[in-house]
Order: C-alpha cells, then sequence, then structure tokens
C-alpha cells in the first residue's frame, strides 16, 4: 500500500545483520550475500484487510536469461491458505504462510500496582497479571454456532492444570461478516484473563485456544497457541544481620611476611571454639 510507510525491524541483535538491506521508498531491498544466523525482516502491516505484499526475488547467482519471480498476492489470502511457489528450474520453491500462533496473538502485562513492579522482565509468584487476547480466525456463517476462548494454565515439569477459565468471544465491528466471508478470515473483539500467577517458581505452560461450539453439542478447535515462561522468586534483600556474620577475625599482619595467616584471611565466619591466633611475627 504506497499509502502507508513500510515499517520493519530486525530479528537479529547482530549489528552485521543490517548489512545488505535497504529502504527505498515503500520498499524493502534485501541484497545480503552473507546471510547471518537467525537473520530476518518482520513487516508491520496496519490494514491486513486491503493490503497486498509484491515480493521479487533473483538469486545473487542468476544468469542473465533467468526472470525474476514475481509474488503479489492480498494480504488476507496469504494468512488464511498461504502461498506455495516455485522459484526457479532447480527445484527451490517458497512458502509462505502465517507462523505458528499468529491468528491467535498473545500479550501478557502485569497489573501489579504501581511501585511494586518487578525489577526486571521476569514474573514473579503470585504477581497479578493480565492476558490480553487478539484472535483472528477463520470467517464462517452467521449463527454458525458459538466460538469460546479457553485459557489453561499448567506446570510444564508435571502437566498438573492449575487455572482453567473460559470467555465467550464476540465478533469484531470492525470486520463485518460480508467482508470476513470474502477474506476468509474474522477478526474478534480482544479478550482478557486476569489471573495471579502461580505461587512457586518454576516454568509454566500458558495454552489458549479457540473451541467452536455447535447446537448439537459438538465442538472443536479452529486455533491453538501455548506458549512457557519462568517464574522467579526474587532474591531475599541482605539485612544488617547478614552483614554481621562476616568479622574481623584478628588485624592483618602489616609487617609484609609471606606466610602470616592473618595477613591472607582477615575475615572469618563465626565458628563455635574457633580462636584467631595472633601474628607473632617479629620484623
Amino acid at each position: 500500500d504506497a499509502t502507508q510507510g513500510l515499517q520493519w525491524r530486525l530479528l537479529s541483535g547482530r549489528p552485521a545483520a543490517v548489512c545488505g538491506l535497504r529502504q527505498a521508498g515503500n520498499a524493502l531491498i534485501i541484497a545480503d550475500e552473507q546471510p547471518q544466523p537467525g537473520s530476518g525482516v518482520e513487516l508491520s502491516i496496519g490494514d491486513w484487510r486491503s493490503s497486498r505484499l509484491r515480493l521479487t526475488l533473483r538469486p545473487t547467482d542468476a544468469g542473465q536469461d533467468e526472470p525474476e519471480v514475481v509474488i503479489d498476492q492480498p494480504v488476507a489470502s496469504l494468512l488464511a491458505a498461504g502461498s506455495l511457489q516455485p522459484l526457479d528450474s532447480r527445484g527451490n520453491r517458497l512458502t509462505i504462510g502465517p507462523a505458528p500462533g499468529e491468528l491467535l496473538r498473545l500479550r501478557l502485562t502485569s497489573r501489579s500496582p504501581a511501585g511494586q513492579q518487578p525489577p526486571s522482565e521476569a514474573w514473579g509468584p503470585g504477581q497479578p497479571v493480565r492476558l490480553t487476547v487478539h484472535p483472528l480466525l477463520p470467517a464462517r456463517p452467521s449463527g454458525f454456532g458459538t466460538i469460546d476462548l479457553r485459557l489453561v494454565l499448567a506446570n510444564r515439569r508435571t502437566g498438573e492444570e492449575l487455572l482453567a477459565h473460559t470467555l465467550p468471544l464476540a465478533p469484531s465491528d470492525e470486520s463485518p461478516p460480508e467482508l470476513g466471508d470474502s477474506l476468509g478470515l474474522q477478526a474478534g473483539q480482544a479478550a482478557f484473563f486476569d489471573f495471579q500467577m502461580p505461587a512457586v517458581a518454576g516454568v509454566y505452560r500458558l495454552s489458549v485456544e479457540a473451541i467452536e461450539r455447535g447446537r448439537l453439542r459438538w465442538s472443536r478447535t479452529l486455533v491453538s497457541r501455548t506458549v512457557e515462561f519462568p517464574v522467579v522468586a526474587s532474591p531475599a534483600k541482605q539485612t544488617d544481620e547478614d552483614n554481621a556474620a562476616w568479622q574481623v577475625a584478628a588485624p592483618a599482619c602489616t609487617s609484609g611476611c609471606g606466610g602470616c595467616l592473618d595477613r591472607r584471611l582477615s575475615r572469618w565466619p563465626p565458628c563455635g571454639g574457633f580462636r584467631s591466633r595472633q601474628c607473632r611475627c617479629r620484623r
């Protein structure tokens, strides 16, 4: 879409990943002859319903007679059905489709009061959080059953379910049914789950799935997504009593003798029956 600026970011944090990239107007030109591990580009497309994605591919070792490969399709069709295109006569093909879990976006934020936020991005035991779900589901005829969002929080090691909650999903006002049917996708209103992190530190699994329920008591899973995250206990604050556990047993020897124990170890933890010997060096 030429009316919107191209927004993109690198997937790799290496400084060398920007080599071979340049932007020309509303196009991003990638000519990286030495790709870096984990390199890639993420494009941000605001209006996915009316935008189109145009890709022009040409290998760096292509001959003069080898033509370019041009792929021009609506973004909505790529999200709904994907695309498989041959690139050359050597059997190379390009697969385009949504990333796993892309149609069910999740965002986990803290609900802790101001001043009680954790010192890092790790989640703490018992911390109140909010999970926001932005669903993009296959379009369905109106009145064809209902859709529920089900959340399950479980311990990754034991598999024990700690939390299970279900919310009904309402269709979005921004995606009329007739438009959703033509694109093959229909957005739903954002859903919110409020809960607390487990009280025990560990690694936990969070699963969210969109379940379609019919009038004859049948159900099926439309899309699902699973993420894992750690819960880390905050380190205990050091008190004056902890600092007092280390005391000077004897002053260090100032004569410079190499064999003096008090010169090398001047701080000892308290130990029952231990007595520090004074330095007897006469130099």
